[in-house]
């Protein structure tokens, strides 16, 4: 702000430990006087700002990102972003960046990530079968305070075709000898085909 006001002094030159509200900048001003009326000053200002950035928002795949961290399924190999950037009030952003990590699904367990890539805006994404995408989306305030929200996209097996072959029977029928044949878009176990 531009006004100030509450002026009070301080007695030193011991350390006098300081408290102030989130929100509030505080102004020092050293004077000093000689002994024929000559002043020197020195100032400072301090920001007080305790409240890490707010109103940071990310969708993927349908599923909204959380503090905790959120999960959702995915077979179609493509899904889409929505993203709100954070704010801060008070001290001003430094950044609102969107990263991405992969990791390697085996039996329903996503691996360890590896390293993150920037994503710029929110756009369409596309995936491998059995893969692990974490989306982060972390907002820093001028004064170093973060905020962040997580999701990952779990990318499974799909159907990649699907036929009805007639063994030799009554066309139309279903006779012995009939199949139908459904193919994955890669190695799944079969004993999960209940």
């Amino acid at each position: 702000g531009t006004t100030w006001s509450g002026a009070v002094t301080i007695v030193g030159p011991a350390p006098v430990a300081q408290t102030g509200t989130s929100g509030t900048c505080y102004r020092y001003r050293l004077t000093g006087t000689d002994n024929v009326g000559n002043t020197a000053s020195r100032t400072t200002t301090v920001r007080v700002d305790t409240s890490a950035p707010t109103g940071g928002a990310l969708t993927a795949n349908g599923a909204a990102a959380t503090a905790g961290g959120s999960t959702s399924a995915n077979s179609s190999g493509s899904w889409t972003l929505a993203r709100t950037d954070w704010t801060d009030a008070q001290s001003g952003m430094t950044s609102s960046t969107l990263v991405r990590t992969q990791a390697t699904l085996t039996n329903g367990v996503c691996g360890a990530f590896g390293s993150a890539a920037t994503i710029t805006g929110a756009p369409a994404q596309t995936g491998t079968a059995r893969t692990c995408y974490r989306y982060v989306l972390t907002g820093t305030n001028a004064v170093g305070l973060t905020a962040s929200v997580t999701t990952t996209v779990v990318v499974g097996p799909s159907v990649s075709a699907f036929a009805v072959v007639n063994g030799g029977g009554i066309a139309g029928r279903a006779t012995q000898g009939d199949q139908i044949v459904v193919t994955f878009s890669d190695p799944i176990t079969p004993s999960t085909l209940c």
